[in-house]
């Protein structure tokens, strides 16, 4: 009788074994032992590996890609979120450049700047990133190569070229729109003008197509308010689904979609193919379609302001749109409203999300988040009546609200806070959560250090302290264990540091597996990208090209982490459970040495971040934040007592 070996068992029981592997390590380990798991663990072991620790993430079909590439950069990713590092690029308009018809020097005079409304997506021809930004009555536009880190120029289209003013003109609402023709852009307008611009590599070209508001027999109805503010006048919002080739926007309290499948060279305007309006004839309020986002490719989840029913979803279907409230009892939200002296029965005192965002593998298409102004940040199942299946807030400042949403697959997600500049990093906190980066580190008999600066901390009641993990006997050893538990692994939020960013206003990233994504903050754009300190020297940090007229930079040393604890709340009524103000820790830019320490392998955190905050190498003197607040960064040192008031 022939003994079982690796070389006799079927390929489909080891593609199992080496999705069930803890770590790379263990995967490169396993390829190493034959050359029969050699040539599996090239063809199709890494692809399972990848597929069964990151099933939420969405992985690009890309012949450049080899799964082993993925599962490498997905895992590093996955290190870097956990440990918080994060190297931030900053772009901002130079002041003294000539713009909006005004001579150098008048632009100090401008009270408030733009607002940089943000897309991006990778083109399924090239595979390049294509990066879309609204700033002011331009738009600016780079293409790179996926995983790309060489400097590529920026593209500029001048609003005023084809007439549109500063104010009136300004782009309100950006989409990249990846269809057969070509890649393109949606671009959405104060003044509620519609345009869809084709772009190619080398920049913007001449011909577009107008998307009309209305079909040319549709009238306004006779009960609908007039229109009494200019934000129901602008685009508030664009959405593409590339599989139905449908374009979404938002205009006040309609819905507008315009099927791009039938364009042709020829095309220089086209009407909405379906429209909805969420005007309620018996009420003489207004609500206010903030934003929508495509669940499918025939189903649609809308964001209302100033409604009865703020979050919404639809079914496309050929006769028309068919709207469904996703809290179909809002009364079962009074209790949790109670607090905040909020009548939900009082039009004046009606609901607003601000953000949703689809979330993906967590059991279907239907589950979203979404962004209350009550600061709660809600998971929805749309096919379940309930008003929630979960709810996150910050711990710090639990009545904040977020205006913007990032979702990575199951993992994690990013929301925009509304009035500072601050972004904040939530995890899911998803039970069945696959990967571990710290599962491929050595055992250790000692807690993760350093330890939260928030919240409760501290060992596991009875457990036994072993100083190394045997599988044959269910046992882990300290580092390990404690690792895994969530009060370990607090959520945070990132200030930028900069009093004039004002508050995050969108957020965008192209694809889970390049792990970029970037923060629109009031005249600035940041580049967000997960990277480890000892992996971005000084002499070897990536280079950013600024569009003309910006300015390219690394904001080290104004930006500051504090760690909030667990956002997920266990109870539907919050409960403030510390007294104290989170301390602050701070990025320090002597971190970025290139060098690797051995101690940094069981460091909670990046090297980076100290409690000691380093003084500003642009103007040799403490940051004027650090003077304004105590020390703590805007936002990170105001009285609990002042937040509940917002």
């Amino acid at each position: 009788m022939v003994r079982s070996s690796l070389i006799t068992l079927p390929d489909e029981l080891l593609h199992d074994v080496v999705g069930r592997l803890d770590s790379a390590r263990d995967v490169a380990a396993f390829q190493g032992v034959c050359r029969r798991t050699d040539y599996l663990t090239r063809h199709n072991g890494w692809k399972s590996f990848a597929q069964a620790k990151f099933p939420s993430l969405k992985i690009p079909a890309s012949a450049q890609l080899t799964y082993s590439n993925v599962a490498d950069r997905l895992t590093y990713l996955d290190r870097c979120w956990a440990k918080r590092a994060f190297f931030i690029n900053s772009y901002e308009e130079e002041l003294s450049h000539h713009r909006h018809g005004l001579p150098p020097g008048r632009r100090f005079q401008q009270s408030v700047s733009f607002y940089p409304c943000l897309d991006a997506g990778l083109l399924s021809s090239s595979m390049e990133e294509l990066l879309v930004v609204g700033a002011g009555e331009d738009v600016l536009s780079r293409r790179r190569p996926n995983l790309g880190t060489a400097p590529v120029p920026w593209m500029k289209l001048r609003g005023a070229v084809d007439g549109y003013m500063s104010g009136s003109g300004d782009v309100t609402a950006v989409s990249v729109v990846d269809e057969a023709r070509g890649p393109g852009v949606a671009i959405g307008r104060a003044d509620g003008s519609l345009r869809l611009q084709s772009i190619h590599a080398t920049g913007f070209k001449g011909n577009h197509v107008d998307l009309l508001p209305e079909l040319a027999c549709e009238q306004e109805p006779a009960s609908m308010p007039p229109v009494t503010s200019l934000g129901h006048l602008a685009v508030t919002w664009t959405a593409y689904q590339q599989q139905s080739a449908l374009l979404a926007s938002c205009q006040g309290a309609r819905l507008r979609l315009y099927d791009l499948s039938s364009l042709k060279a020829s095309t220089r305007s086209i009407a909405p193919s379906q429209t909805f309006d969420f005007t309620n004839a018996e009420s003489t309020a207004l609500p206010l379609l903030r934003s929508c986002k495509f669940l499918g490719s025939d189903t649609i989840a809308c964001a209302l302001g100033s409604a009865t029913d703020p979050l919404q979803w639809g079914q496309i279907r050929p006769d028309g749109i068919e709207m469904f409230p996703a809290v179909p009892n809002m009364t079962t939200l009074s209790a949790a409203f109670e607090k905040l002296d909020v009548d939900i029965n009082n039009w004046s005192q009606r609901l607003t999300v601000r953000a949703i965002e689809p979330v993906h593998g967590l059991g279907g298409p239907n589950i979203v988040l979404s962004a209350w102004d009550n600061g709660s940040i809600n998971l929805h199942d749309l096919r379940t009546a309930s008003p929630y299946d979960a709810v996150y807030r910050d711990r710090f400042q639990p009545y904040q609200s977020s205006s913007a949403l990032l979702a990575f697959g199951a993992e994690h997600f990013v929301a925009g806070d509304n009035r500072y500049m601050e972004l904040r990093v939530i995890e899911f906190r998803n039970p069945t959560k696959s990967y571990q980066h710290t599962d491929g580190l050595s055992c250790s008999s000692e807690p993760p250090f350093p330890p939260p600066l928030y919240g409760h901390v501290g060992l596991e009641k009875g457990a036994a302290k072993h100083n190394t993990c045997s599988s044959s006997n269910d046992e882990s050893c300290v580092w390990h264990r404690e690792s895994r538990r969530p009060t370990w692994q607090p959520d945070v939020t990132i200030n930028m540091g900069n009093s004039k960013y004002d508050r995050c206003f969108s957020l965008a990233k192209s694809s889970d597996v390049t792990g970029t994504f970037y923060a629109g903050f009031c005249g600035a754009v940041m580049e967000i990208t997960p990277a480890l300190a000892r992996d971005v020297s000084k002499d070897k940090e990536p280079y950013h090209r600024a569009p003309k007229g910006w300015t390219s930079g690394h904001p080290r040393s104004r930006v500051s982490l504090i760690e909030t604890g667990v956002s997920l709340c266990s109870t539907p009524e919050w409960a403030l459970e510390e007294n104290s103000v989170p301390a602050p820790l701070y990025s320090d830019p002597a971190a970025y040495t290139g060098a690797r320490a051995d101690s940094e392998e069981h460091m909670r955190l990046d090297s980076c971040w100290t409690p000691r905050r380093p003084r500003d190498p642009n103007t040799h003197a403490t940051p004027a934040t650090e003077r304004r607040h105590g020390g703590r960064g805007r936002g990170h040192g105001r009285p609990r007592s002042a937040q509940r008031g917002r």
